[in-house]
């Protein structure tokens, strides 16, 4: 093998066993135990942060308008696509009635019926979303409103 100056690298899955090939540079991957404890731990740190005020975010009413609307638009393109394909991958009908055609029509309804059910876990998380965004935004034009009506109320009595 010439050396062209580029490093060849292979990944090989944890369990992996047999010979390697000269010449290259290999890279254990992680195990999913391995890769599950890192995500986990990189959670953890997360929550700590947001619990512990880690600098958190910071919401403007345009915010919040703008995270609704755009939550409103992929609610509305999940029920022009997706929700469309999925109602599609329910309805099959057998070829023929021999036990190849059915057996592969009720796998593929039932693939399309899964992908249903995960299309509206979506929806409803979105749904929850887009209600906790607007209460927000609800509670905050609520308050502004009472100081503004306080104002106006403290401006009347001076006169």
């Amino acid at each position: 093998m010439a050396d062209d100056g580029v490093e060849r690298v292979r990944h090989l899955p944890a369990n992996m066993q047999g010979p390697l090939v000269p010449g290259y540079k290999y890279v254990r991957d992680k195990t999913p135990e391995q890769v599950a404890k890192e995500a986990a731990d990189a959670q953890a740190k997360a929550n700590e942060g947001m619990s512990s005020g880690g600098g958190g975010y910071r919401l403007t009413p345009e915010m919040l308008k703008e995270i609704v609307s755009e939550i409103d638009d992929i609610l509305a393109w999940i029920q022009l696509e997706p929700q469309k394909h999925a109602r599609t991958l329910r309805a099959f009908t057998p070829m023929g009635d021999e036990v190849a055609s059915i057996a592969y029509v009720q796998d593929a309804n039932a693939a399309g019926l899964s992908y249903n059910n995960y299309l509206d876990s979506v929806v409803a998380e979105l749904k929850r979303q887009k209600d906790a965004f607007q209460q927000a935004l609800d509670t905050y034009q609520k308050q502004e409103q009472q100081a503004a009506d306080h104002l106006k109320g403290l401006h009347s009595s001076d006169a």
